[in-house]
C-alpha cells in the first residue's frame, strides 16, 4: 500500500496508542516496508560514520541511510559532506571504493566528476561540442549532516530538528561512553559487515535493552562464562538496574553500581578481561578522569545497551557501535565499529577488540543465539496467520517511574518499556508522514 493511502485507521490496526499491541504485519509485510522507506529512512537521523574515519581533507568513506548508499567525504575546508552515491548523468553507481582519499569522483559510465562536496566539476568535451550545462543543478542529492561527539549523523530530509533535539535525553547516559575521557574516543577496527535473516526492527528492539531474552536464549553460554552471568544479574537487578526510555523513542538498559566498591568495579570492562595486568592499570589509571568528565554519580553508571532510533546500537561493554540496515522486510545487514581511545596502548586495543569479538562478533558467543531467533521471527510470521496476528510488547507497563537525577523513563530491566518506546517511535514517524501526505493533498 503506498503511503499516500495509508490512514490512520491503517496504522491503529498495525498498533495500539500505548505500543502494547503490535502487528505481526509490520515484521513481514512489502507495503509495510516501503512505507518505512518514506517515513524513517529518508526522514530521521542516521548514524554513518565517525570523524576519525575521514580525519584529513579528502578522506571517504562509503555508507548507507537506510538502503541507499552514501559517500561520507572531508572537504578541502574539512567540512563534513555526505551524498548520495549516485551520479547525476545516468544513475551509475559513483563510488565503488568502502574509503579512500581522493580529490574528485569520477564516474566509470560517462566520465562525470564531482567534488567532495557532491558538486558536478567535470563533463568530458564540455568545452569542444560548446554544451550549455547549468551544472550548479546536477551535483549529488545531499544530505543534512551533524556530529555528536565524533559520530557523523544524516538525513535526508532538509527540515529534520537539530540531531542534539533528535538524540535527546539519551545524550546523559551515551556521554558515558562516549565524553568519558578527554582523549577522544575512535574507530579501532571495522565495520565488519555481515547479512542478517531479520526484519531490521528484531536487532534494533533486542538492543535497546531486552535482558528478558538472555537466560532462556543464552542458556548454554551462561553456563560456559558464569562470570558473564554474574554481569548479567547486575543487569537484572532492580534495585540498581533500569530499562531507560526515552520521548524520542531511544532505549536503552543502565545500571549504576553503589557506593563503596573496590576500584575495578567501576570500570567500564567485563571483569574477566581486567585479569590482565596490564588492561587493569590502564583503564584504573583513566577512572579519575571519568569522575572528573562525568561527575560522581555518572562515573558509576554502567550503560549496558541502547538503540538510538531507528537503527544504531551502541554497546559499551563490548566497546562497540552497531548499525542494523534494512535489505527488505525479511533481511538486513549488520555493520559493527570497534571503538577505543586514540591514547590505547597496542594491548589495551586488541583487548578491546578481542572483548567485542567475544560477545558480539558475527561468530561472538551471543549473536549466533540471537541471529537464530531473528531468523526464526521471519519464519514465524511469513505464514498466512501471522498478518492477522497481534503481538504483546506489554509487560511491566504501568510500572514506570522518573528518577529526578537521571532523565527518561525508567521501568524494570526485565520489563518491555524500551521496546514500547521504540515502536511508538515508529508509530509517530508513519504518522507525522500521513498527516504531511493529508495536509500536501488538501492544499
Amino acid at each position: 500500500m503506498p503511503l499516500t493511502k495509508f490512514t490512520m485507521s491503517d496504522l491503529d490496526a498495525l498498533m495500539s496508542a500505548d505500543g502494547a499491541r503490535v502487528s505481526g504485519k509490520i515484521f513481514s509485510d512489502q507495503e509495510i516496508y516501503e512505507i518505512e522507506r518514506e517515513a524513517i529512512f529518508k526522514k530521521c537521523w542516521q548514524f554513518v560514520g565517525c570523524e576519525n574515519q575521514i580525519g584529513e581533507a579528502g578522506h571517504f568513506i562509503r555508507s548507507r541511510l537506510g538502503e541507499q548508499d552514501v559517500i561520507v567525504a572531508r572537504a578541502e575546508d574539512m567540512q563534513i559532506h555526505v551524498s548520495a552515491n549516485i551520479c547525476r548523468h545516468r544513475g551509475n553507481t559513483l563510488c565503488r571504493a568502502d574509503q579512500g582519499k581522493a580529490k574528485r569522483f569520477t564516474c566509470t559510465y560517462h566520465g562525470w566528476s564531482f567534488g567532495l562536496d557532491g558538486e558536478l566539476k567535470g563533463i568530458p568535451m564540455e568545452r569542444q561540442l560548446e554544451w550549455d550545462i547549468d551544472k550548479s543543478k546536477l551535483g549529488l542529492l545531499k544530505a543534512k549532516v551533524e556530529t555528536f561527539h565524533g559520530l557523523i549523523f544524516a538525513t535526508f530530509d532538509p527540515d529534520a530538528e537539530p540531531l542534539r533535539d533528535f538524540i535527546g535525553e539519551a545524550a546523559f547516559y551515551l556521554d558515558t561512553m562516549l565524553q568519558r575521557r578527554k582523549a577522544k574516543m575512535v574507530v579501532i577496527g571495522g565495520p565488519h559487515k555481515w547479512d542478517l535473516e531479520a526484519n531490521w526492527k528484531s536487532p534494533a528492539e533486542n538492543m535497546t535493552g531486552d535482558f528478558y531474552h538472555v537466560t532462556n536464549s543464552h542458556a548454554s553460554v551462561l553456563k560456559i562464562y558464569p562470570g558473564l552471568g554474574d554481569s548479567i544479574k547486575l543487569m537484572t537487578d532492580q534495585a540498581h538496574a533500569s530499562f531507560v526510555s526515552t520521548e524520542q523513542g531511544h532505549a536503552l538498559n543502565t545500571f549504576v553500581m553503589p557506593k563503596g566498591l573496590p576500584p575495578e568495579a567501576y570500570l567500564p570492562i567485563e571483569p574477566r578481561w581486567l585479569e590482565k595486568p596490564s588492561i587493569h592499570k590502564y583503564f584504573s589509571e583513566i577512572q579519575p578522569e571519568a569522575e572528573e568528565q562525568l561527575g560522581e554519580l555518572r562515573s558509576r553508571l554502567r550503560l549496558n545497551t541502547c538503540t538510538i532510533f531507528p537503527n544504531l546500537s551502541v554497546l559499551p561493554g563490548a566497546f562497540c557501535l552497531r548499525l542494523t540496515l534494512p535489505k527488505g522486510p525479511h533481511e538486513s545487514e549488520s555493520w559493527c565499529w570497534v571503538m577505543g581511545y586514540d591514547d590505547m596502548p597496542a594491548e589495551v586495543r586488541d583487548t578491546a577488540h578481542a572483548a567485542y569479538l567475544d560477545v558480539f562478533g558475527p561468530d561472538g558467543i551471543l549473536e549466533p543465539d540471537d541471529a537464530e531467533n531473528w531468523a526464526n521471527v521471519v519464519e514465524g510470521l511469513s505464514g498466512p496467520m501471522a498478518k492477522d496476528m497481534d503481538l504483546y510488547a506489554g509487560l511491566g507497563m504501568g510500572t514506570e517511574i522518573s528518577k529526578p537525577d537521571m532523565p527518561g523513563i525508567h521501568a524494570h530491566p526485565l520489563s518491555e518499556a524500551g521496546h514500547r518506546a521504540f515502536y511508538l517511535r515508529w508509530r509517530a514517524q508513519i504518522a507525522a508522514s500521513i498527516e504531511n501526505k493529508e495536509t500536501g493533498a488538501a492544499s
